[in-house]
């Protein structure tokens, strides 16, 4: 069954309010507990890394005195993959240097 044009517009807008309100709630939840265990860390490094696929809804949300040490890395979602795949080149160079 084929749906008007304007159903798919009236979805998705309906459905883009509900992600922003899962969104910040998220994000005020992460902000908290990064708060409450790290904070003293936090306010003493030189860089916080926002990685994985969340980072591009989680990013406008991180509170203004994070920004200046906030990192998010291109294709975040890939960070994972990325760093596994370092770590696997790190530990065949370690195996063939022996």
């Amino acid at each position: 069954m084929a749906f008007p044009p304007y159903y798919k517009k009236l979805f998705w807008t309906g459905l883009s309010e509900i992600i922003r309100k899962v969104v910040e709630d998220y994000a005020d939840w992460l902000m908290s507990v990064v708060t409450s265990r790290w904070e003293d860390r936090v306010q003493r490094a030189d860089r916080l890394i926002l990685a994985g696929g969340g980072a591009y809804y989680l990013k406008p949300y991180i509170p203004a005195k994070y920004r200046k040490v906030l990192f998010v890395p291109d294709e975040p979602e890939f960070s994972n993959a990325r760093g596994f795949f370092k770590a696997l080149k790190a530990a065949a160079r370690e195996k063939t240097a022996r």
